[in-house]
């Protein structure tokens, strides 16, 4: 039987107030912070909080063991909005379009608890957003 590759479900995410201007994808969310930030999941797009184009969409994740030592790849299905995703302050993909799409980027190696961001710019006619699944695979 051939093997496959493990993946790794990111689920949960916190999604913040919508911005006039594309925000930093570092913004701190503070450890007690209950109300301005969405908790989200991957699948169930949310209409903006407030005026404004944009989001972050932010998650924190442990990769197995594979993927900590050799890197793998994050997919994100059924991304909606044009933007950018973030792993741990850097930059590793973009999205041109609105429509949506899959984007699938590098997760890099390395240790411990790594935060995803995703900066989404809305169209105005349709919410931004993650529309399927999001996951981590080797």
């Amino acid at each position: 039987m051939p093997s496959t590759a493990a993946t790794l479900m990111l689920q949960d995410w916190r999604q913040s107030p919508a911005f006039a201007a594309k925000p930093s994808p570092d913004i701190v969310l503070a450890d007690n912070d209950m109300n301005s930030w969405l908790f989200v999941r991957a699948g169930e797009i949310q209409p903006a909080q407030g005026a404004g184009p944009w989001s972050v969409l932010r998650a924190k994740v442990t990769p197995r063991r594979p993927v900590r030592e050799r890197g793998g790849k994050l997919v994100l299905q059924g991304v909606v909005g044009r933007g950018e995703v973030w792993i741990d302050g850097k930059r590793v993909g973009t999205k041109a379009g609105f429509a949506p799409g899959t984007v699938v980027v590098p997760m890099p190696a390395g240790e411990g608890e790594r935060v995803v961001s995703v900066l989404l710019e809305g169209n105005g006619t349709q919410a931004s957003g993650l529309g399927g699944i999001v996951f981590v695979e080797e």
